[in-house]
């Protein structure tokens, strides 16, 4: 074991003891929370410099954010969450940043940048356009046949209607994997175009969201603009921590702006306190989507009788028609707060097994981080980016065993054989040290 990573497992094993110890002497969570959160903070900014693409930070982001809000009383349906909750949302977290330690973070100061020209395409296949463009006519076509088996377009519907009717919409058993495919796709030519600096690549990849928009699939949206984010970072290099800042802000506005209108007062919807009026809608769609999250999940424990070992945990990673029907309840707080993040199907069907499995996943998701780091091949970063996505989208569903997400990493390593040549000789392979972070 790597000097470094004993460093992280050590440190991390530490914070796990101290928060241990604290929910055995302390009486009261809010304590608890306080204590957890300022353990997570140090364990990134110690061990992982606040390096925002590690998937430690990545996880941990939404997570911490859930356990703030489960003690701030912003709204009248405000209650005390049970101490087995607090317990599972813990180890969880712990578990996670143990599957995380062999990775390291970035060096942000020794970054490195990859100069895209479009001359350096010495690792692309002669046939490489000809690909491109019979993978996007086969997109198109098989969008087209959608469309013409539901009879409808769900954003015409939506505008005409008001029901997009999304949840009908596409042929049974395929349309998961339409999906994916439509994401692996826009990474390719988000990809290429960072490579080259060509704008057919771009318009190829803008064409994939306009798609998403037409057929109202947002899951997709969000997932593929988290993926070439991260493919952004990975292939040429990051952008600061200033500009992060101020692009978050601007996504949480928009989120703020499109949620309003299309659900209405937020305040009014969550029950917030007059007392809390004055708080900034952005800030409270932020608490909606965290505190009642944990309410959920702390329903789930307390009423749902997990675990049932009867698979759930895998429905939506098969095809419809393949997938046993299901019983179970959903156990919200409030019907207009539904996510209950990747812990309800795990928890329902393997109870605490969600700890290990969670610890399953950070390793992963770490391993894919490493390699990407070190390697900078279409596959890896796209590999990572998807992974990545699945993480900081933990607090709204499983997207780890979500078909129209996971199902892209197939055809990321099919896409990486068709486009590109098995042993590359780009000008970069010089800079592969220094890509790869700080040394062991």
């Amino acid at each position: 074991m790597q000097r470094n990573t004993l460093k992280r497992l050590l440190v991390t094993a530490l914070g796990a003891i101290a928060v241990i110890n604290a929910s055995v002497y302390f009486q009261d969570t809010t304590a608890l929370v306080v204590l957890a959160c300022f353990v997570y903070v140090a364990i990134c900014a110690r061990l992982y410099k606040f390096d925002y693409l590690h998937p430690s930070v990545a996880y941990l982001v939404p997570w911490m954010m859930i356990l703030s809000f489960s003690v701030v009383p912003l709204s009248k349906y405000s209650r005390p969450m049970n101490v087995a909750t607090y317990e599972l949302l813990l180890a969880t977290i712990f578990a996670w940043l143990f599957g995380c330690v062999s990775a390291n973070p970035e060096d942000l100061t020794r970054l490195a940048t990859v100069q895209s020209d479009h001359r350096d395409l010495t690792d692309l296949r002669p046939n490489f356009k000809i690909v491109v463009i019979a993978a996007f006519m086969g997109l198109y076509m098989f969008a087209a046949l959608n469309i013409a088996v539901a009879g409808y377009v769900p954003l015409l519907s939506l505008l005409t209607t008001g029901d997009s009717r999304y949840l009908d919409f596409g042929i049974p058993s395929v349309y998961g994997a339409f999906l994916a495919y439509a994401n692996a796709v826009g990474c390719v030519a988000f990809y290429v175009y960072l490579r080259t600096k060509r704008t057919s690549y771009l318009l190829w990849f803008l064409s994939v969201l306009v798609m998403h928009v037409t057929l109202v699939t947002r899951q997709n949206i969000i997932t593929l603009l988290v993926e070439i984010f991260v493919i952004r970072c990975l292939t040429l290099k990051r952008l600061s921590r200033f500009t992060m800042v101020l692009s978050l802000s601007a996504a949480l506005g928009a989120f703020s702006l499109l949620g309003t209108l299309r659900s209405g007062d937020v305040k009014e919807i969550f029950g917030i306190q007059q007392d809390y009026m004055w708080v900034p809608t952005s800030f409270i769609w932020l608490y909606a989507y965290s505190y009642f999250n944990a309410l959920n999940i702390d329903n789930t424990i307390t009423q749902s009788g997990a675990p049932f070992f009867d698979g759930f945990m895998w429905q939506t990673l098969l095809p419809s028609l393949l997938r046993p029907q299901s019983n179970h309840e959903t156990y919200l707080e409030v019907t207009s707060a539904a996510a209950s993040s990747y812990i309800y199907p795990v928890y329902i069907d393997i109870g605490k097994g969600v700890v290990a499995w969670t610890g399953v996943l950070g390793f992963a998701t770490a391993a894919a981080y490493r390699r990407a780091l070190r390697r900078r091949r279409f596959l890896d970063v796209a590999t990572y980016g998807c992974l990545f996505s699945c993480a900081l989208l933990s607090f709204f569903t499983d997207f780890w065993l979500y078909l129209p997400v996971s199902f892209q990493l197939i055809f990321f390593w099919v896409f990486q054989r068709l486009l590109f040549l098995p042993h590359p000789a780009r000008s970069t392979n010089a800079l592969l040290p220094q890509l790869a972070g700080r040394s062991e």
